[in-house]
C-alpha cells in the first residue's frame, strides 16, 4: 500500500509523522554555517577560534518580572498621606530637565515667582479711592437700622474679591495694589459675607430676613491671644428673665450663633456647621462644632437680648504652627512656644504668595483669586462615608498634632474661651485644627501649598430670620477682662491651660490692634509683589536707590517706616520687556440669586 504524500505546510515547516516541526530560523542556520568553518587550531589572524562560537551561543538576557503595585485609590482608601502616595510617581518632564541640565549651571533658588497676567491699562476712574457699596433700606430693629447690599461681588465658582486701586507707584504690577473701603477699622466684611446679610451703617452689626447666613470680620487671626465682644441686638423671642420680657417686641425674634471660622467655611451655613468653624448658639448656650451641639452654659440658661458675649482666642506662633503641619512637632521638645524666636523666619516673601488678578465690576476695581476649598479628610470627619474602609483615617484616629493627615492635625495650646457679661463661662474648645498649608488647600487650578496671607481664624457671626448681633473689636470694651483692664495681678491663663501658653508671655490684645498690623502687611507685600514683577521684567539692582514712586510705609503706631521703602532697589535699563501672555483680562461673572 503506497503512502499518501503529506502536504507541505504553507509556513515552510518540515513534516514528520504525527507532528509538525516549527520552522527553522534563519539565525540558527547562520550560526551552524559559521561554526562549520571555524578552524580547529588558533592562528595569529584568528587567536581565539572559539570566541565567535561562544558569542553566537550566548543566551538572551532574562527579563525581570515586573512588580505589581496597588492602585492609587486603594492606597488612599487605607488613609495613606497623599504626598507620600504621589511621591513614587516620577515626573517625566522634571526628569528630562534634570538629565539635560548642564553641570556648570548654578542651582535655582527656592523662591517662587508671582504669577502674572496680561491686563489692560487702568482707567482714570481706577485711580480714585473705592466708594462704599450701594445699599437699600433693610430691617429696622429699633435704634439700629440695617441696609442691604445691592451690588454684592461674589459668584459660585470659589472666587474671593478684595478691593484694589490703581497707583502709579506700582508700574510693574500694572499700577494695581490692594486697598480698603470705609469705614477704615475692624468690622464685618462686605465682600466676605453672604449676599443676604444686612449691615448697620458702621458695618459692625449684622442681621438677615432669610435663613442661616454668616458674616466674617475683616480681620484674620493667625497667632497670639485676642479678645472681642458681641452684643445681642435681637435674639430669642420669649426671654426667660422678667426684665427682658418687659422689653420684648421688635427686639425679640430670630436666632444667632457666634464664634470663629476659617476660609473654607461656607457663608450660607451657621457657625459650627462643619469642621471649619467653632461657635456658640443662643439656645441653651450650647457650644457647637461639626453640627454637634454640646452643653456649655448652666442648665436652662440661654443668651438673651442685651447680653454681651466675649471671646478670647489663643493661637500658637506661626513657627510652631509650621512644625505641626510639616510633621516635625515633638511634644517632648516643643514645650515652650517662643513666639518671637519661632516667628521671625516664618512670614517672608518665600512663604507667602498672592496669585491674583484685577477685574473691574460696576466701575470698581477688585483683585480676584481662588479661595481655599474644603478638604476630603475633613469632609469625611464631618460626614463619615457609610461604607468606608476599615482603615479609614477619619474613623480610626481622631485629630491630634501628629496625625498622619495634615488636615487633621491640631494646634497644641490653642483654645477659645467664652465670657458673658464679664463672667468667664469656660473654655469652649481646645486644640483647634491647623490651617496653614498643606492643612488648607486652594481650589483646583491654582498652585498648591501656598499661603496667600488670608488663612487664619476670623471672628464670625451667623444670624437667622431677624436675629442680630453687634461686634465690638476694641480697644474699649463693655466688659474688658482684667488683663485688658490693667489688672496685672489677675491670671487669665486658667488652670486647664498648658505650660506652653503660660511660659510664652503672650499678652491678651484687642482685635482692633490686628487691623493695623494687617494693613501694614498688605502694604509691605504689595511692595514685595512690585519688586517681584520688576525682577521678572529684567530689573537691575543698584545699592543706595529707592523703589520709584513708593513712599514711606506707615506702621501700626503711626510712625514712618522709611527703611521699608528706601535703600532697596532702582529700576535701570530703559523699557522693560513685555509681560508673558499667560492669561487674558478677566471678566467678573455675578451670581444673581
Amino acid at each position: 500500500m503506497s503512502e499518501t504524500p503529506q502536504p507541505i505546510p504553507a509556513d515552510g515547516s518540515e513534516v514528520v509523522e504525527g507532528a509538525t516541526r516549527s520552522p527553522v530560523s534563519i539565525s540558527a542556520l547562520k550560526q551552524d554555517e559559521e561554526q562549520a568553518h571555524v578552524p580547529a587550531v588558533s592562528s595569529p589572524l584568528n587567536p581565539d577560534a572559539t570566541a565567535g562560537a561562544s558569542r553566537s551561543k550566548k543566551a538572551a538576557p532574562v527579563r525581570e518580572q515586573r512588580e505589581k503595585k496597588e492602585s492609587l485609590k486603594k492606597r488612599e482608601a487605607r488613609g495613606e498621606d497623599s504626598s507620600s502616595i504621589r511621591a513614587g510617581t516620577p515626573d517625566m518632564k522634571q526628569s528630562q530637565s534634570r538629565s539635560t541640565k548642564k553641570a556648570s549651571e548654578p542651582p535655582k533658588s527656592n523662591y517662587m515667582e508671582l504669577q502674572r497676567y496680561r491686563i489692560n491699562p487702568p482707567k482714570s476712574a481706577d485711580y480714585q479711592p473705592p466708594g462704599t457699596p450701594m445699599t437699600t433700606p433693610g430691617l429696622d430693629l429699633g435704634k439700629t437700622k440695617f441696609f442691604a447690599i445691592t451690588e454684592h461681588v461674589h459668584n459660585k465658582r470659589g472666587y474671593r474679591y478684595v478691593h484694589a486701586t490703581a497707583d502709579p507707584a506700582f508700574p510693574h504690577m500694572k499700577w494695581n495694589r490692594q486697598t480698603e473701603v470705609k469705614p477704615y477699622e475692624a468690622r464685618f466684611d462686605y465682600e466676605d459675607s453672604s449676599a443676604q446679610i444686612q449691615f448697620s451703617e458702621d458695618a459692625k452689626a449684622v442681621t438677615t430676613d432669610k435663613g442661616w447666613r454668616m458674616s466674617r470680620g475683616n480681620i484674620n487671626l493667625r497667632e497670639g491671644r485676642w479678645y472681642w465682644e458681641l452684643k445681642v441686638l435681637s435674639g430669642i423671642k420669649y426671654a426667660a428673665n422678667p426684665s427682658a420680657k418687659a422689653q420684648q417686641g421688635t427686639h425679640f425674634g430670630g436666632h444667632f450663633r457666634a464664634g470663629i471660622s476659617r476660609r473654607e467655611a461656607s457663608l450660607e451655613h451657621p457657625v459650627g456647621f462643619d469642621a471649619y468653624s467653632y461657635g456658640i448658639r443662643d439656645v441653651k448656650g450650647e457650644k457647637i462644632h461639626m453640627s454637634s451641639p454640646q452643653s456649655f452654659f448652666p442648665a436652662g440658661d440661654s443668651m438673651l437680648f442685651g447680653d454681651v458675649i466675649g471671646f478670647e482666642l489663643n493661637l500658637p506662633s506661626l513657627g510652631l504652627h509650621k512644625k505641626v503641619v510639616e510633621g516635625t512637632y515633638n511634644k517632648a521638645v516643643d514645650v515652650i512656644d517662643d513666639h518671637e524666636a519661632l516667628s521671625n523666619d516664618t512670614v517672608n516673601p518665600h512663604t507667602l504668595i498672592r496669585d491674583r488678578y484685577p477685574v473691574r465690576y460696576k466701575n470698581e476695581l477688585y483683585f480676584e483669586y481662588l479661595d481655599y476649598q474644603p478638604s476630603k479628610e475633613l469632609e469625611e470627619l464631618f460626614l463619615p462615608p457609610m461604607h468606608s474602609a476599615p482603615a479609614s483615617v477619619a474613623a480610626s484616629k481622631p485629630p491630634h498634632p501628629n496625625h498622619p493627615q495634615p488636615a487633621l492635625r491640631t494646634l497644641p495650646g490653642s483654645y477659645l474661651k467664652v465670657y458673658r457679661n464679664g463672667k468667664l463661662m469656660g473654655t469652649a474648645f481646645e486644640d483647634l485644627l491647623a490651617f496653614l498649608p498643606p492643612a488648607s488647600k486652594p481650589a483646583s487650578g491654582t498652585r498648591e501649598g501656598l499661603d496667600d496671607g488670608t488663612l487664619g481664624y476670623y471672628p464670625s457671626a451667623s444670624v437667622y430670620s431677624g436675629g442680630s448681633v453687634a461686634a465690638n473689636f476694641g480697644p474699649t470694651f463693655n466688659y474688658p477682662p482684667p488683663e485688658l483692664a490693667g489688672d496685672d495681678d489677675v491670671d487669665m491663663i486658667g488652670e486647664s491651660t498648658t505650660m506652653m501658653n503660660a511660659s510664652s508671655g503672650k499678652k491678651l490684645r484687642p482685635v482692633s490692634g490686628r487691623y493695623n498690623e494687617q494693613i501694614a502687611e498688605d502694604v509691605v507685600f504689595d511692595i514685595i509683589d512690585e519688586v517681584d514683577c520688576w525682577a521678572q521684567d529684567g530689573g537691575v539692582l543698584q545699592s543706595g536707590g529707592d523703589l520709584p514712586g513708593v513712599g514711606a510705609v506707615i506702621g501700626q503706631n503711626g510712625q514712618t517706616l522709611s527703611g521699608a521703602a528706601s535703600g532697596t532697589v532702582d529700576v535701570l535699563g530703559g523699557n522693560a520687556p513685555s509681560l508673558p501672555q499667560s492669561g487674558e483680562v478677566k471678566t467678573l461673572e455675578m451670581n444673581e440669586d
